[in-house]
Parts: structure tokens; sequence; C-alpha cells
């Protein structure tokens, strides 16, 4: 959809914060869904079977998160230790970074 125009900080819920520089991704509510290429992420989030979490992609990322888990009988989101386990982080974003809401 677009790019930022400024920089930021993520730093609450994280282990140690990070900067996002000008020109951050942003892509938009939907998620492009979730396959074997996340099998790490996936078992991160606490999906014992990564393959439980597979998710199409299209769903809005709050509706991928609570597919991803009901199939994997885990609560998302959730803060363990003060860190935070969830597809988004506090920011709305998350991997290769990109925003997908809350800007």
């Amino acid at each position: 959809i677009g790019l930022t125009a400024v920089s930021g900080t993520v730093s609450d819920g994280v282990a140690t914060a990070y900067t996002l520089p000008v020109g951050t991704n942003i892509y938009g509510p939907f998620e492009n869904g979730f396959g074997s290429s996340q099998d790490n992420l996936l078992q991160g989030l606490g999906c014992t079977d990564p393959s439980d979490g597979y998710v199409d992609g299209g769903y809005d990322t709050y509706t991928a998160e609570q597919l991803v888990a009901q199939n994997c009988d885990i609560t998302l989101p959730r803060y363990e230790d003060g860190i935070r386990i969830s597809l988004l982080d506090s920011c709305g974003g998350h991997t290769k970074y990109h925003f997908h809401e809350r800007l």
C-alpha cells in the first residue's frame, strides 16, 4: 500500500528494542498466509505441530492469528516474561519488517 515517512522504535513487549527506518513497508490488513515455510514461526508461537497453524492467505491479521491460536490450542496474543507472543508486534507489524495495522 505504501511506505512510512518517519522512523520509529518498537520497544513494547520485545527483549531488545529495534528501530524501523523511513521507508518501512505498509502492506494493509490482510495476511499472506502461513504454510511450511513458516514452521519455525509457528513453533515459536507455541504450535507443537506447525502444520496445525497453517492458514490460507486472504484473512485479516486478527482472524489469521485467532485461527492459528484455535488450531494450535494456544492463546494469541499473550505475554511470557514480558515478551509479546503474537503474529504482530505491538506496532502492528512483523517479519522482514512490514506493517499490517495499528500504524
